[in-house]
């Protein structure tokens, strides 16, 4: 009997021992030294695969071993907070890792989750995965998702950049779409990171540009800047331009009093900034000139056409009152054309009417032939006219043809006016003998 009880004493005490090492208490603290492992559902730890690419061979420090639960959810893990219906506070727990223990002051080591309540008694619980003591992706209550925000207002809101990029044949990363921010501003671009290339879709900052495959984002084939629309130039001052300096093609606002109460403009080597009396042209030159055109109607309907001569070399600032006064053609709303001056060509000039082998009509036939038609040959008639217009050249060919044959029938008459002046001059002669 003495050796039973002292053999149990020895197995208490050495029990004692045991879990006196292995788990002491600090004030309301437990806490066990064991570098082994926690497993629960079996013996010993179950080893990770050595050729997991993430976790090769890692031996796990806290090892649930599941599989045994027949229903759904049986082998559910879960952690409470000890609240009750009237606790209204704000509810917070959460599962921290950290990857230091250098200092206690430090918090960039750290991540991990955390569920918590926006407002008392656990109510509208959301979820949020914490990097570097920050919450950097939230789940919230409606099952928003916010990245670099805490209170998502749409389905997915991200707050900061992001690249979605898909692999290429051959492994590398390919074409994606990039969303980030630089000293440039926003830009939201589809790229080809190993083709080096952009492809169609690129924003940025206030620039919208349309570019073909592979050409770089500061040349792209259209642009929308700041409501301006760009072909061929990344910077269109005007409504619509294609192309830059000299060479631009633009279309805008012609609104203002100095040029009539226009409306809208065509501009050649000329572009229109700002409106009303703040408005200017910008004409660039080539060194050589720097000449252009501007076509544009006003609110009443006339159509107005200023040529600017080149007056120098590089590029020049114009007003609306400079283009007003440089108009030389205008097309008014009633039909009419006002020119300073116009040239029309002619292909053969009726000079052969002089031609001595020219044969003139007679005035008789001439005579006749108004009789019964009521207008000159070769002259169309008014109804004619009237209803399929004039040739302006034509006409003024036709008009001086019948000036020449005119001129040709007064040097006629002239003839036989002064052949009769002689014979009655010698006609008097002889009778006052």
């Amino acid at each position: 009997m003495n050796k039973l009880t002292l053999t149990f004493i020895l197995v208490i005490g050495t029990l004692n021992n045991v879990f006196a090492q292995q788990w002491t208490t600090n004030g309301d603290h437990i806490s066990n030294t064991n570098v082994g492992s926690v497993v629960i559902g079996a013996t010993t730890p179950a080893a990770i695969n050595s050729a997991a690419a993430l976790f090769p061979g890692v031996t796990p420090k806290f090892n649930v071993l599941t599989g045994q639960g027949s229903g759904p959810f049986t082998e559910l893990i879960t952690m409470y907070h000890q609240g009750v219906n009237i606790d209204a506070v704000q509810r917070q727990m959460g599962f921290l890792m950290k990857l230091s223990t250098e200092s206690t002051t430090e918090t960039n080591k750290m991540g991990g989750m955390i569920l918590e309540s926006s407002n008392g008694y656990a109510n509208i619980p959301t979820l949020s995965l914490v990097t570097g003591n920050a919450r950097r992706l939230s789940v919230d209550y409606y099952g928003n998702v916010g990245i670099g925000t805490t209170t998502p207002t749409a389905s997915l809101e991200v707050n900061g950049g992001g690249r979605f990029t898909g692999s290429n044949p051959i492994g590398g990363i390919g074409a994606g779409i990039e969303v980030f921010y630089n000293t440039n501003g926003g830009y939201f671009q589809a790229y080809d990171r190993a083709g080096v290339a952009f492809l169609p879709l690129n924003i940025q900052g206030s620039n919208i540009n349309f570019s073909n495959i592979g050409a770089a984002s500061n040349n792209p084939s259209l642009t929308i800047r700041g409501g301006n629309v760009g072909i061929g130039t990344t910077t269109p001052v005007s409504t619509f331009q294609t192309g830059n300096t000299f060479q631009k093609f633009s279309a805008g606002n012609a609104g203002g009093a100095n040029l009539a109460y226009g409306t809208s403009y065509m501009g050649f080597n000329a572009a229109r900034t700002g409106s009303g009396s703040t408005a200017s042209w910008v004409v660039d030159g080539d060194n050589v000139h720097n000449g252009g055109g501007v076509i544009y109607g006003d609110i009443g309907g006339n159509i107005y056409f200023a040529p600017l001569p080149s007056a120098g070399t590089s590029q020049r600032t114009l007003t609306d009152l400079d283009i007003k006064n440089s108009i030389t053609f205008k097309i008014a709303n009633n039909g009419g054309v006002y020119a300073k001056s116009m040239t029309v060509q002619i292909a053969v000039a009726p000079d052969y009417v002089f031609k001595k082998d020219y044969k003139l009509p007679r005035l008789n036939d001439v005579k006749q032939y108004i009789d019964q038609n009521q207008h000159l040959p070769e002259i169309p008639s008014a109804r004619q006219m009237e209803k399929d217009g004039m040739n302006v050249g034509e006409m003024n060919k036709l008009l001086l043809k019948k000036v020449e044959e005119l001129t040709l029938y007064m040097i006629e008459k002239d003839k036989q006016i002064n052949e009769l002046q002689k014979r009655v001059s010698s006609l008097e002669t002889r009778r006052k003998k």
